[in-house]
């Protein structure tokens, strides 16, 4: 196998500590959003060595909370994993939550936003 790294930016996350939700949208537009925010999306990939792509690990420092219902989903971390599976036939991916603790994705609260975040 052949380990490489990469690393790509999502700009779905916001500190929730800094700024009011509600806000979100106008300060990130004027690019005013406050607090800590990590926009890095590190990727680990996993080849064989004839470079057929086997695995992917991708983290994002952002909650998986666009949804709030309970009903059974993988948020936009799901989201992403299973589009990553279906752009990269065969491979595995799987998602590691990064230091976010303060970081929400923004906008949230349908199915639709958390799919459109794990595509972004």
């Amino acid at each position: 196998m052949r380990i490489s790294t990469a690393e790509d930016e999502a700009q779905i996350g916001f500190n929730r500590r800094e700024n009011a939700e509600k806000d979100v949208a106008a300060l990130r537009a004027a690019g005013k959003l406050k607090g800590p925010f990590e926009p890095r999306v590190p990727v680990l990939a996993v080849r064989d060595l004839q470079g057929h792509l086997k695995a992917l690990l991708v983290s994002y420092a952002c909650h998986n909370t666009t949804l709030s219902f309970n009903q059974w989903h993988g948020d936009y971390a799901g989201s992403a994993l299973a589009e990553l599976e279906r752009r990269h036939a065969g491979a595995t991916a799987l998602f590691v939550a990064g230091c976010g603790g303060n970081i929400n994705p923004f906008p949230r609260g349908t199915l639709e936003l958390a799919d459109q975040h794990g595509c972004e």
